[in-house]
């Protein structure tokens, strides 16, 4: 037996009628929508806000701590390549930043995917070397740090990072809670720029 259509329609009051959303209701989905939306964008901004404004850039320049920070082992653990620049490459930057996977790592960003063979292991056997690094003499006139690779080392349960920038020549070194901004030795930088242009 089928009942009238007027006993289950919206128009009767009763059945699926009971179920129409109140504007008040609406509104409200209306302004979760809009907030999760707001939100997702600025998860995937924040990192341009850093990058952008040299926030990422905050460490210490005491060369001193030198001995301190040095990575322990000659083979890193992960390794992953720098975004596009902040200065030469701004539009591209931000197209990775807020469209494409990118992990951001003390403040500046890398690609998702992990770097490894001869290149990245010659280029940090030659940061594990103390003679590779020499006092930061100040900001270059190459558009700022940009970190162009980044490598960790970990040995029991200590960790070494270094975020290399082949424009400047710099690296910042992070271990144990400290931090360094140093500058590369002359000879250094071209073993390294040698090591890339020949593949390892």
């Amino acid at each position: 037996m089928y009942l009238p259509i007027s006993t289950w329609s919206g128009n009767s009051g009763h059945g699926w009628g009971d179920f129409d959303v109140s504007p008040e209701m609406k509104k409200r989905r209306k302004r979760i929508i809009i907030l999760a939306i707001a939100l997702l964008i600025i998860w995937r901004l924040w990192p341009a806000a850093l990058i952008f404004t040299g926030l990422n850039l905050r460490v210490d320049t005491d060369f001193s701590r030198i001995e301190e920070v040095i990575p322990a082992q000659e083979e890193p653990k992960v390794a992953h390549q720098g975004l596009s620049h902040p200065f030469f490459e701004s539009g591209t930057l931000w197209t990775e930043i807020i469209f494409k996977p990118r992990r951001i790592i003390h403040g500046h960003g890398f690609a998702p995917q992990k770097e490894d063979g001869a290149v990245i292991n010659a280029i940090a056997s030659i940061l594990a070397d103390r003679s590779t690094f020499q006092q930061w003499a100040g900001e270059k006139m190459c558009g700022g740090f940009h970190a162009d690779y980044y490598f960790k080392w970990t040995a029991d349960s200590d960790t070494w990072e270094i975020l290399l920038c082949m424009g400047c020549h710099e690296a910042i070194i992070f271990h144990d809670g400290l931090s360094l901004r140093c500058d590369l030795t002359s000879d250094a930088a071209k073993r390294i720029e040698a090591v890339i242009k020949n593949g390892g």
